[in-house]
């Protein structure tokens, strides 16, 4: 956190004290963003930071509400400000417009809101605030972000699937059944995974459950040949890679799982240390439907300490594509929620977790919200 102070002798919430703009963001560093993505909210949102800029005087009371803040991006080939339409409201937060400088009024803590994205440029970029006392003159202060690391190893420590469509069709339809997947490999440090050596498939995607009716990849390996079924490989290029999803003849829901191995950056040879990440798509006949339903049981499969866990929750009626989230409760250490509706990861601990999650659909004007209560036991080692 940083911190800039001036002066302000007014009787006002300052009165005869210093004036301090301080920066407070959840992470300094942030992954480029070749694909150009828009701005988003998820926990592995990597190319998003939100730039929380708190404005008191010296003895930290909060600005008043509605104090004018000034935030500004000093190099915008690194990225751009944006903010949201309304914080406050549940349903899902639009970004407004993209800018290199934005003004945003403090709420009633004296917190002033942002947005930070990052470009596919990486190197460092500074953010510069500011506050008009009423006292005169300007107080700012700065924080440093750094776009792209490329301090790190270079072997995969994350991945992270990006969808070209919100859904798809049955194939025997004629309408849209196919879409493009993009797997992001991180290193440690945010920045791109090395690409792997020469013919060496280093990325590993298959489908974990889908609607059994004839759905199916394709991939181009890294011999320059095409693959394609329920499992193919292919290599990166610049940390990222591209694969179809091609939709079967019947509706519900396709999960893609994408590994690749942090030991040697190599899926050819048998997977030592994997990196997963997973996702999922919805096989529609319509966009709108019934009423909004959650499909998925309260009772979700066991799993076991230190195996891979995956499952896919579905949900059918409303509109397409739906926003899964968690309300209340934990998931089991280890597990996360991907917003598509696959909880995943590798479980650290024994005991039975219950938590509440909800499925919001994306109906115009106003969305609408199901929820429900999951529980997963997990299991210890067998020895």
């Amino acid at each position: 956190m940083l911190t800039a102070c001036g002066g302000g002798d007014s009787d006002t919430w300052y009165q005869d004290q210093a004036y301090r703009v301080a920066f407070e963001t959840a992470r300094d560093t942030l992954a480029a963003n070749p694909l150009n993505l828009q701005p988003c909210l998820r926990l592995d949102c990597y190319h998003t930071v939100q730039v929380n800029v708190r404005v008191t005087d010296d003895s930290g009371h909060a600005a008043p509400t509605g104090t004018p803040v000034t935030l500004t991006v000093r190099d915008v080939s690194r990225g751009y400000i944006t903010t949201l339409d309304d914080p406050e409201t549940e349903d899902i937060n639009e970004f407004l417009q993209a800018m290199g400088s934005t003004v945003e009024e403090t709420g009633g803590d004296g917190v002033a809101t942002f947005f930070f994205t990052s470009s596919e440029n990486p190197g460092d970029v500074v953010l510069s605030a500011s506050v008009n006392p009423e006292s005169g003159g300007t107080v700012s202060g700065n924080q440093t972000l750094t776009v792209g690391s490329m301090q790190g190893t270079g072997r995969p420590a994350q991945t992270v699937l990006y969808w070209y469509e919100d859904y798809l069709f049955p194939a025997e339809m004629g309408a849209p059944s196919t879409s493009q997947v993009t797997p992001l490999l991180l290193d440690e440090a945010l920045g791109y995974v090395q690409d792997p050596e020469d013919g060496v498939n280093n990325i590993r995607a298959e489908i974990f459950t889908g609607t059994d009716s004839g759905e199916y990849l394709v991939a181009q390996g890294a011999d320059g040949s095409s693959n394609q079924g329920t499992t193919v490989t292919t290599a990166s290029q610049d940390g990222r890679a591209r694969i179809s999803v091609k939709a079967g003849n019947t509706t519900g829901f396709i999960g893609i799982r994408v590994t690749t191995d942090r030991a040697d950056n190599n899926v050819d040879n048998g997977i030592d240390q994997p990196v997963q990440d997973a996702a999922s798509i919805a096989v529609v006949t319509s966009v709108t439907g019934s009423p909004l339903n959650i499909l998925t049981e309260e009772t979700l499969p066991e799993g076991t300490m230190n195996e891979l866990y995956f499952v896919l929750l579905e949900a059918s009626g409303g509109t397409v594509p739906y926003t899964w989230r968690r309300t209340q409760g934990s998931l089991p250490t280890g597990l996360t929620l991907d917003e598509t509706g696959v909880i995943h990861g590798t479980p650290s601990e024994a005991g039975n977790d219950c938590f509440i999650l909800e499925v919001e659909d994306s109906q115009s004007p106003v969305k609408d919200t199901v929820q429900g209560r999951f529980c997963i036991q997990i299991t210890e080692e067998a020895n």
